[in-house]
């Protein structure tokens, strides 16, 4: 099995070794279930020292570039952050889990068990789901035409953008949302211009089917139609 010290991993895995170096861990890490394992935990201890705040400051710029980039990486970064919070802080030159362990001695109680439901604790620790984006026309609507699309988590907060197009500009707009069984939302808008109205849905367990927005004011009512498809 190939074998790597912390500091050369976490070159590795920053993307800091010259080729000729990285090339051979590459293969390793890829034809060996060892190394493979061994390289994912010397990651999590990654995770861990970049919680802590204790990569210098290029690596730790090193860092965001690599794992943050992607929403998968700042959910586990999310996950590292509750799990530091469970544990508590760490001890100099320690994994989370060695001072997890530390920690976990009150009587008549197996640490395993302990370790276990810090983890699950974790692993359900829940993550904010990503605010969905769609603008919408009325002119849509008023000529017959189908409804947008919109794809959403079923507690995803929304943000629609309703196009005014020729209707006058006016600050009391109300907006109200229904749907399928008897869904009801209303509310007034975060933002309003003489272009659009802006209004954000939040908390609201979606489901799929068709829904009606109404905009209505003193002068003029506006409606638009959205077709829900709740993963």
């Amino acid at each position: 099995m190939t074998t790597v010290d912390v500091d050369r991993a976490w070159a590795y895995l920053l993307g800091e070794l010259p080729e000729a170096e990285a090339s051979p861990l590459d293969e390793a890490v890829l034809g060996e279930p060892e190394a493979h394992e061994a390289m994912m935990a010397f990651e999590a201890e990654l995770f861990d020292a970049y919680v802590e705040g204790a990569l210098s400051g290029e690596r730790r710029q090193r860092f965001e570039q690599r794992f943050l980039a992607d929403a998968a990486g700042r959910e586990r970064l999310r996950r590292a952050q509750a799990l530091r919070r469970v544990a508590g802080p760490l001890p100099a030159g320690g994994a989370w889990w060695r001072g997890l362990l530390a920690r976990l001695t009150a009587p008549r109680l197996a640490v395993g068990a302990l370790v276990a439901a810090a983890l699950a604790l974790v692993l359900a620790w829940p993550v904010p789901a990503p605010e969905v984006r769609l603008s919408l026309r009325p002119d849509t609507v008023r000529a017959g035409g189908a409804a947008r699309r919109l794809e959403v988590a079923r507690a995803s907060p929304v943000l629609l953008e309703l196009a005014l197009d020729d209707a006058p500009p006016t600050s009391d707009w109300r907006v109200a949302i229904t749907g399928p069984g008897g869904f009801s939302w209303r509310g007034a808008p975060s933002r309003a211009d003489a272009v659009a109205v802006e209004v954000k849905v939040d908390g609201v367990a979606w489901v799929s089917g068709r829904y009606r927005v109404t905009l209505t004011s003193a002068a003029d009512s506006l409606t638009y139609d959205v077709e829900v498809v709740a993963r």
